[in-house]
């Protein structure tokens, strides 16, 4: 079962504390997730809307925390300016795991039409040379 990173409320305010600091955020996520994106946009283009988030309702297992860090975003500006920052630096950061996925999945397809030996003779070279 796939699992919303920004339903975790902790997540969330680590995210708020970073923007609050001026610490710049980083994001990873699985393959199997870039691929879904990038299955979700087959014109190329990212879809944005796939990538919001709605901080107010991530929660946490102990009620004492979730009490706590509702009230540090609320007092660093609210809700809504976290799910703005998320949201950008999230974009961000899959523009370009995107762009990376995306010409790794053109040369995949490329390679198609070949046995599945070579292919991964090829990827092996491509890696070994990158």
């Amino acid at each position: 079962e796939r699992s919303e990173l920004y339903s975790r409320l902790w997540c969330v305010y680590e995210v708020s504390e970073a923007t609050k600091s001026d610490v710049t955020p980083y994001a990873a996520v699985s393959m199997y997730y870039l691929w879904w994106l990038i299955e979700q946009s087959p014109d190329g283009e990212l879809r944005e809307d796939k990538l919001s988030v709605d901080s107010e309702n991530a929660s946490c297992f102990s009620k004492d925390d979730e009490a706590m860090i509702k009230g540090k975003i609320r007092e660093a500006g609210g809700f809504d300016k976290l799910n703005t920052a998320i949201f950008q630096f999230r974009k961000a950061a899959v523009r370009r795991m995107f762009k990376a996925a995306s010409t790794f999945n053109d040369w995949g397809r490329e390679a198609m039409g070949t046995d599945r030996e070579e292919t991964f003779e090829r990827l092996a070279e491509s890696v070994h040379y990158a």
